[in-house]
């Protein structure tokens, strides 16, 4: 069953990303090469997609074969519930700034892969409302009241932040 308008962060995609192979167009190349950007939602049983992967592999042919570029087998969540003292910060903080907010898995590579996998809590956030996502785009832009308005979302968030109890 296919489900529209998903978030990112709710399902594993692989999407061919580029192919190689063979000198020139009337010659069957000896070897050809596909890469693929996988990105795995934690949930996943990374063990199982990994079994998958070689499965298709062993289905196509005994010549086929893979390998990562890149594998991160991190599956560190931070709670997003009341009881998570730094969801709380956040979270009280846009409640009182009248923002509404949907929690999401990020699955692409952020600075908080780092951070969660060395057991740090990692929550992203950003205040940019009423803006195209455009990420990795040539044309990126931000509205001057968007940014202004995310200055003082971000002067209580971090006063809050910096106030949660050790615990």
């Amino acid at each position: 069953m296919i489900r529209e308008n998903l978030p990112l962060g709710s399902v594993t995609s692989v999407n061919l990303t580029k192919v190689e192979g063979g000198v020139q167009v009337n010659v069957v190349p000896s070897e050809f090469q596909a890469w693929f950007d996988v990105r795995v939602v934690p949930t996943e049983n990374l063990q199982a997609f990994e079994e998958r992967i070689q499965e298709w592999c062993k289905q196509a042919g005994p010549d086929v074969t893979y390998e990562f570029i890149l594998k991160n087998m991190n599956t560190n969540l931070t709670p997003s519930t009341k009881d998570d003292p730094w969801w709380n910060a956040l979270s009280s903080v846009l409640e009182e700034e009248n923002c509404k907010y949907s929690p999401e898995i990020f699955i692409g590579g952020t600075d908080s892969d780092y951070l969660r996998e060395i057991g740090y809590k990692a929550i992203g956030f950003s205040p940019m409302i009423n803006t195209p996502v455009l990420l990795h785009d040539h044309n990126e832009f931000l509205n001057e009241k968007v940014f202004l308005r995310g200055v003082e979302i971000y002067t209580k968030l971090i006063e809050r932040l910096a106030n949660v109890p050790k615990h």
